[in-house]
């Protein structure tokens, strides 16, 4: 019997090397056929908002005059069967790669299946993986992380395949930036918390979702699930276990 597909937009929020608080390694996920009707509703949000369909969703230009349409996107996230999101959030103070003799790839991997575990450890599909290339060491990276995730004897059993996307191309690369960035801000220190705008849709997504963005999830939660990395994690022969 041939498996599902699974398709999962994967991306990333305020690297490693970069002090402006915390990490975030998140993504979209769902069937195809759900993140294809999910696309339509996000281009049809739009145009009802006057919005060329061709614009880049980021959550780095939410602003006053354009709250009601981040709070449209937002709220048809929330109403989408079948759509969900799985982020880890990471403080960066607390990664110390070189006491487990780790490099920044390393790490990346691991947190990558970190994302995919709570997806994948729950069904057996095909998988196939969406990254954001930003430069020629995305393909290196989503590659990586896709040997790892074969690797990883949890996951036995999945099958998984990646793409290299650009994400001012791919709708739901833009969505999967959107809500890394809204958790992101909702994990910040509150002296970095200064847009109104974007408190109103931590707001939002707490009354309407009634999920905490700065608490883990229990495992089970699909729609939204949240987990605060700590370093705690323990790996057998280099790989996840």
């Amino acid at each position: 019997m041939e498996k599902s597909e699974i398709r999962v937009y994967l991306d990333e929020t305020r690297h490693l090397k970069v002090n402006d608080g915390p990490m975030v390694l998140g993504g979209i996920w769902g069937p195809k056929d759900n993140c294809i009707s999910f696309n339509k509703r996000i281009q049809m949000i739009k145009i009802r908002h006057g919005i060329p369909t061709n614009q880049e969703l980021k959550w780095t230009k939410v602003s006053p005059a354009k709250i009601e349409y981040y709070k449209d996107v937002l709220i048809s996230f929330l109403n989408e069967p079948n759509i969900n999101y799985r982020g880890v959030i990471i403080d960066k103070k607390l990664i110390n790669n070189k006491l487990y003799n780790l490099t920044d790839d390393d790490f990346y991997y691991r947190m990558q299946y970190l994302v995919m575990r709570n997806i994948a450890s729950h069904r057996v599909a095909k998988y196939r993986l969406f990254f954001d290339y930003k430069d020629t060491w995305s393909n290196h990276r989503a590659s990586g992380t896709v040997d790892y995730l074969k690797k990883t004897s949890r996951l036995a059993g999945n099958d998984f395949e990646f793409q290299p996307l650009r994400s001012d191309d791919v709708t739901l690369l833009q969505i999967a930036d959107f809500l890394n960035g809204l958790f992101a801000y909702a994990n910040s220190n509150s002296s970095q918390q200064v847009s109104e705008a974007k408190k109103e849709l931590v707001k939002l997504l707490e009354e309407i979702s009634g999920v905490c963005p700065t608490c883990n999830s229990p495992s089970a939660s699909e729609k939204i699930n949240i987990l605060i990395w700590q370093p705690k994690v323990t790996f057998k022969n280099g790989l996840a276990s």
